[in-house]
């Protein structure tokens, strides 16, 4: 018998983790971001790439980090950032059988979802943290154990659950051991318990549920319900149907309807990413 061997918790390099405390600071100045961005390359890159994207519509070339926060403004420099640190973490999943750009289109759906539904703009920069770490686990088992998680992933497609196959191979679930890993970066305890968390409330696909603005494991329900059911997969499972209720949900419609949404992703994964791509 195989016993379980738990991962190892992934550190972050000091200056990613000080840009993690200045993100989760509401009251952090122009100055504060800039200092984040202009000490790290891939932090400028990615800043730059984004503002002076299609989607951006820049007059002029930027080609200064402190032009492209103003031209993108705060919030999305901000979701911005979180993206590229947690990308650039785990870059290279492939290995594990993870379809990356899948399980990127679907932390990035839920994490503007989960926003859309948030009262205010302190509750919708969490609610967009939550959706885009939820997955966070799978990210840091997929990269630091590759062969044993495509085992995960192999039994995850022969219909066993991929939260039993990771408890059999690594003791832990990846939400469990994404929950680990926020505590490690110290990050807000109520993000990482939604991550945590964010399996213990499953909506079936035939529930049309409503938008929740103050629950936030609720709230990534939602979310989840309308990315699964656009027909956006998790890196190991793809959906085989779509919802014409998930594309029609009112909460899809405040975003511009599926086109923006995509588009959207598209502009996130890409300046993320450091390359273009053609699709979402």
């Amino acid at each position: 018998m195989t016993l379980p061997l738990p991962p190892e918790l992934p550190l972050l390099p000091a200056p990613r983790e000080r840009a993690l405390l200045v993100l989760m600071n509401p009251d952090a100045s122009l100055e504060a971001y800039l200092s984040v961005i202009e000490g790290d390359p891939a932090l400028t890159a990615a800043v730059l790439r984004a503002a002076n994207s299609a989607m951006s519509w820049p007059v002029r070339p930027i080609r200064d980090a402190s032009e492209g926060v103003v031209r993108l403004g705060t919030s999305a420099v901000r979701h911005l950032i979180t993206a590229t640190v947690v990308r650039s973490q785990f870059a290279s999943i492939e290995a594990a059988g993870i379809d990356a750009d899948e399980l990127w289109r679907h932390v990035l759906g839920c994490a503007l979802l989960s926003e859309a539904q948030a009262r205010d703009e302190v509750v919708g920069r969490q609610a967009f943290t939550i959706g885009l770490l939820h997955d966070l686990g799978r990210l840091a088992m997929g990269a630091q154990a590759p062969t044993r998680y495509r085992e995960v992933v192999d039994a995850a497609q022969n219909g066993v659950s991929a939260r039993e196959a990771e408890r059999r191979l690594f003791g832990i679930t990846h939400a469990e051991f994404g929950q680990k890993i926020c505590e490690r970066w110290r990050l807000p305890a109520e993000i990482g318990e939604a991550v945590g968390a964010h399996h213990d409330t499953e909506i079936p696909d035939d529930e049309v549920p409503e938008a929740v603005p103050d629950d936030p494991v609720r709230r990534l329900a939602v979310a989840r319900w309308i990315v699964r059911n656009m027909g956006i997969g998790d890196g190991i499972h793809r959906p085989e149907k779509r919802l014409p209720e998930a594309e029609e949900h009112p909460l899809l419609e405040r975003l511009g309807g599926r086109a923006d949404l995509m588009g959207n992703i598209r502009w996130f994964r890409d300046s993320t990413q450091g390359r273009q791509r053609h699709a979402a």
